[in-house]
């Protein structure tokens, strides 16, 4: 199988410190998350309004494809030049996309075409896969299916610590099999927190200063609390709007020196039932950190965090991840 490669995207790329949620729609809830994080970049689970796309910041997502969802994103690259399409959210994911993955490779190749077909400049981005067994399992098959080599990969990691080197052994992980398998492509990791962790500061800290040339653009996981996981702990943003601690820090990387000017409260405060996704995943809740960011992962039995079956994963993480209980 041969991938068709675009060797163009992706050169130029800038790194982007992205933020995921928002909201739906333009206007007062989400112009107000914006203009107090200002993130480089962000996206929510799916197009929702087409208005989304005047601004350049916002990377439309195509959640799970379809005809119907193909069509539009060819009818508005045309219109929209040079954006960043995200394709898929966890599709080995039973409470997700939930795609096969040889019916995900048709697909997306299919997407792929109608999109550069109109616009060969824009960024297709997948698949959005979790960094555990299922989704690297997945992806495998995936690569062995697709014709299209994506411009960029993007994927997911969590972990529930403040160790920045457990964020790495999952990264590591990933860029092996990248480097093996993905034609080390660029990445993106569209979403990523420390769940249930009190303070996620020094994990947020050592993030935004990590480089890596493969690395693009990370997504924080998320602006206000999500109610789908509403024991995490990664918001940038109370329910009524104001900063928390980790929103300030986040704010120290996207608002210019001595321009943290207030911004003012909106009218109608937003509310986290604004918020709801169909798209987090749940983990579990307790770790010790016994991570580094050098050892070649080698699979161990855990639990899946989705389905509560057996799955392996490497010996660092062992302790990392414990049985899931209800959120």
């Amino acid at each position: 199988m041969t991938f068709l490669v675009n060797l163009f995207v992706g050169l130029s790329m800038t790194f982007c410190i992205g933020l995921n949620d928002p909201g739906k729609n333009p206007g007062q809830y989400q112009d107000y998350v914006l203009n107090k994080l200002n993130p480089d970049c962000y996206y929510n689970w799916a197009i929702y309004s087409e208005n989304n796309l005047d601004n350049p910041k916002f990377n439309p997502m195509l959640w799970k494809l379809s005809d119907g969802s193909i069509n539009q994103a060819r009818r508005l690259a045309k219109q929209y030049l040079g954006r960043t399409w995200l394709i898929y959210n966890e599709p080995e994911g039973s409470d997700q996309a939930n795609t096969k993955p040889e019916e995900a490779a048709e697909w997306f190749d299919k997407a792929y075409n109608a999109i550069k077909e109109v616009d060969s400049t824009a960024t297709i981005a997948c698949c959005g896969v979790m960094v555990r067994n299922e989704g690297i399992t997945w992806l495998d098959k995936f690569v062995s299916k697709v014709k299209n080599k994506p411009d960029v990969w993007h994927v997911h990691i969590y972990i529930n610590s403040q160790n920045f080197n457990d964020w790495l052994s999952f990264w590591n992980w990933w860029l092996d099999w990248n480097k093996k398998t993905g034609n080390n492509l660029p990445v993106f990791i569209t979403e990523t927190c420390a769940t249930y962790q009190e303070s996620q500061d020094d994990l947020l800290l050592n993030l935004l200063n990590y480089q890596h040339p493969l690395l693009k653009r990370v997504y924080w996981f998320s602006a206000y609390p999500e109610p789908i996981v509403k024991d995490w702990k990664c918001n940038l943003l109370n329910a009524d709007g104001t900063l928390t601690d980790l929103g300030k820090t986040f704010q120290t990387f996207t608002i210019p020196p001595n321009k943290l000017t207030p911004v003012p409260e909106p009218t109608l405060k937003p509310t986290a039932t604004a918020t709801i996704t169909p798209t987090a995943t749940k983990l579990p809740p307790t770790l010790t950190p016994t991570a580094t960011p050098t050892i070649t992962p080698t699979p161990i039995p855990t639990i899946d965090e989705t389905t509560g079956e057996g799955v392996t994963l490497e010996p660092h993480q062992q302790k990392l991840y414990l049985p899931i209980v209800n959120n």
